[in-house]
């Protein structure tokens, strides 16, 4: 019966989140998946709640170190959620993990590039929200960000001057 119940946690879930309660809703759905620990979708919705009220400051120090591995986790159990996998690199920068974000960013790059124009003249720059992180200019500008932080400086500067059409040989 509990498991035919489960299901009402989501809802509630849901309309906590509808009613600007998130965190309500993060409460919620760990009971539901300690009821149905098999559904990806929704450790995928926890992880990325999560994940965005860790950015928004709302939660503690413990509260990171458990988006973080939930947040991986969710990411191996959807490998095709790039907004999931592109917030966990965010994330990952953020809390100084440059080498681990980079693993998801080099995924993230493959299946988003740059348009074959520079970044000044594309139509996608006008149309960039840089709270996308699926979008080709973020996961650049991150992909710089860790080779940077990694100490690969050179590498970073050819992606940077890509970035904006800059030819570093001819300057």
């Amino acid at each position: 019966q509990r498991w035919r119940n489960a299901g009402s946690l989501v809802q509630l879930a849901n309309q906590a989140k509808e009613a600007n309660r998130p965190l309500e809703a993060i409460a919620m759905l760990p009971r539901y998946l300690a009821i149905r620990p098999g559904d990806d979708a929704i450790v995928a919705e926890l992880a990325d709640l999560t994940l965005k009220r860790v950015r928004a400051g709302e939660l503690g120090r413990q509260d990171i170190a458990n988006a973080y591995s939930l947040a991986e986790a969710a990411v191996r159990r959807n490998p095709d959620n790039d907004a999931l996998r592109g917030r966990l690199a965010r994330f990952q920068m953020l809390v100084g993990q440059p080498a681990n974000a980079r693993e998801h960013l080099d995924v993230l790059a493959a299946k988003h590039p740059l348009p074959d124009a520079t970044a000044a003249d594309s139509a996608a720059a006008a149309e960039w929200d840089q709270e996308d992180f699926t979008h080709p200019f973020s996961i650049q500008l991150m992909l710089v960000s860790s080779l940077a932080a990694t100490g690969e400086y050179d590498k970073a500067a050819d992606r940077a001057a890509a970035l904006i059409g800059f030819d570093r040989e001819s300057k």
